[in-house]
This record gives C-alpha cells, structure tokens and sequence, in this order.
C-alpha cells in the first residue's frame, strides 16, 4: 500500500489535534463514538447498520480542499502583493500573497514574501511559515506533485535592496526543513539568471529559463539523473532565440498534465519535453483574435527583452486542448491586464476577466505576468 506523503500543513495539523503523526499507522477510532451497528437480519436477506454517531461521522470527515479550476493573482495597485483568486470564485477564504508568483495542490498553497521566506496556506486560511537560511530573493514557488518539495528562483548573494539581486538561479526547497539543494549553476554574468522553475506533473522533471551564450532559453531537468537535459533553443532544438516585438517574448512557460508539452508563453509556441522540437505555434491567432475583439496591446512598455506585453503568462487546460493566459493591453483609452482563453489550434479566444488594473512599476514594466494564472485538477 503506498502512503500520501504529509504536507507542511498536514504536519502542523497533525500536531495541533494528534499530538503526533505517522504515515505508518492508523489512528484508533474510539469505540465509545461508535453507535451500535449490531447487523440485524432484514426481509432482503441484508444487514442493515445503524449510522456512526456525529462524533465519529465528523472525524471522518474528508480534509477541506481548494476547488479546482483557475486561479490567478489580483494584484493591488498601491502596493506590492496580491490577492489569490479563484475564476469561478468558488474560494472560501481571500489568501493573499507578498511577493511573486504562487502555486498550490489540493490541501496546500505556497507563497513567498520576496525575501527568504516560504508561507504554506490551507483551504481553511490557516498558515505556516518558514525561513529558507542562506537564500535570498526567494520568488516563483512551484510544489512538487507530492507536495514535498518546493522549486524557487533565488540567490545565495545577500543584497541591497535598492541594488537588486544578483545571480539569480533555480533551487529545490524540502517543504519541512527548509533545506535546499541548488539546480543549476548560476550563469557568470550577474545580471542573466535561471529562472521561474516550473514542476512537471510527472515528478521527475524540472523546467528553467535562463540563457546560454547569449541565448535565450528553456532547459528541462531529469531529476531522476537517467536521462540527459533537455535544451529549447530557437524553433526547437537548434539555434539562437533571441526575443524582438514579432517573435514575442520567451519568459514564462507551462507545461501540460501529460508532461509532454511545454509552451512558452509569449511565444504562444508549443514544444516536445523529450525532443525540445516545435510542436505548434499560434502566437499570430492569439493577437488577430485581440485586435478583432477591440483591443489593442500595451505598447506603452517594450516587455521582456524588447518582445511585448501580450501575451505574458499561460497556463494549460488539464487536457491541453484550452490556454488560459494574460497580456497588457487598451481598449478605448483604459490601459490593463486581461484574462483571455483560446483553444489550442489558435481558435476559440474569449476574454475571461478584465481589464485588471495593476501597477507596472511592480513588474518593471510588464517584464513578467502580475496574474500568473494557474489550472489546477485535482483528479487523478
């Protein structure tokens, strides 16, 4: 039989009620709670049992769990951090972020507060902290799918805060102890980082973008060792990606349920996780379908390497047939971040909320998502 492994808050909660936890053991359910369930023969030839009593019917109780669906970060326009919400508003409580980007699983949301500190959320609001020592600039959690371990861009270069951070690189965080293991060498030009970490469902692989001889691009880890990286170039597997206004930006990426697909965001292109060839690209659908509904993109600031401020972050459908994503953008003078849909073949584009005003000075300039949309399902 294989054991869930205990979460952050499913250990605290354990502590608060049962004193002690084991995966191991069952706890004893009270005799005394139990009613009477002596089976009594009916006319059917059944037994019919009398119900648990309300005490034990509440201890059995299944844990409460965020709802599936989309989520995405409202960001607050004076200052920063955000409030997570849930695109069908079926949240019970309002988590609110400090710093950038979150993530979250069934019983668990992860934020961070910019600096060296991981905040573990509960469906209920209940929350945990904990200090990562010897990190700094601690941002963009990603859980692992067994919850026990949390990917983040940081660096081991204690800073000034009017000076920024400096190499910038991908670690993998133990969601108990706080200890962590750094993934990837940080580039030597100071200024170029590895970043926004990126789980796969399957547990085995990690996705980064960072930047190789100048150039722009997504790397795939096998964490298991027993298979090399994965490296998207430009186009796929081969040459050199470096972002304009027509080929968008290559900042932030999803990758799909099924592990196989990995798409980067501003691109709006789609890529093999095994191979890192091009799969599809529907970039040029996704502005005509804007433009046709009115808007115009945010060209107020360049973006990401001079590559525009729509799209900016996606999320896939647990499917992969749908794109959630969002871009800056105006629309009869209103300048703002919207949330838009759109089917996988590049048809099908909605508008799902906003415009969403947001302070770009927050991310200097549309330089990444405020939103950083997320389709969580919790089915297996």
């Amino acid at each position: 039989m294989s054991l869930t492994p205990l979460t952050p808050l499913m250990r605290l909660a354990c502590l608060v009620f049962l004193g002690a936890c084991s995966t191991a053991k069952a706890v004893p359910v009270d005799a005394s709670l139990i009613a009477d369930a002596s089976p009594e023969a009916t006319d059917a030839g059944t037994f019919d049992a009398s119900p648990l009593s309300e005490a034990a019917s509440d201890a059995l109780a299944p844990e409460p769990t965020f709802p599936p669906g989309v989520y995405y970060a409202e960001p607050n326009e004076k200052q920063r951090g955000a409030t997570i919400r849930h695109l069908e508003g079926k949240l019970t409580i309002t988590p609110t972020i400090a710093g950038i980007g979150f993530d979250l699983n069934a019983r668990t949301l992860v934020s961070t507060d910019n600096n060296s500190t991981l905040t573990f959320t509960s469906p209920t609001g209940t929350t945990q902290s904990l200090v990562l020592k010897g990190l700094y600039a601690v941002v963009r959690p990603s859980l692992s799918p067994d919850g026990q371990f949390v990917a983040v861009q940081a660096t081991e270069t204690a800073f000034k805060p009017s000076d920024g951070p400096t190499f910038l690189t991908v670690y993998r965080v133990n969601a108990t102890t706080g200890d962590w293991f750094r993934l990837a060498t940080p580039n030597t030009n100071p200024a170029t980082g590895n970043e926004l970490p990126e789980w796969f469902a399957d547990g085995k692989r990690l996705s980064y973008q960072g930047f190789e001889n100048d150039c722009n691009i997504f790397r795939i880890l096998d964490l298991d060792g027993k298979n090399p990286a994965v490296t998207i170039q430009n186009g796929g597997s081969t040459g050199c990606f470096q972002p304009t206004a027509q080929t968008g930006p290559r900042f932030h990426m999803t990758v799909s349920a099924d592990s196989r697909r990995l798409l980067s965001a501003g691109q709006m292109q789609t890529f093999n996780t095994e191979t890192g060839a091009l799969l599809g690209d529907i970039r040029s659908q996704a502005i005509a379908a804007l433009i046709g509904a009115g808007y115009s993109i945010d060209t107020r600031y360049p973006g990401q390497g001079n590559g525009g401020t729509f799209p900016l972050d996606a999320t896939f459908s647990p499917d992969a047939s749908e794109v959630v994503f969002d871009g800056a953008v105006s629309k009869n003078g209103t300048y703002g971040v919207i949330l838009c849909s759109i089917h996988a073949d590049g048809t099908g584009f909605q508008v799902l909320k906003g415009p969403i005003a947001v302070n770009a000075e927050f991310s200097n300039g549309h330089n990444f998502s405020q939103l950083t949309p997320t389709w969580k399902s919790w089915a297996k």
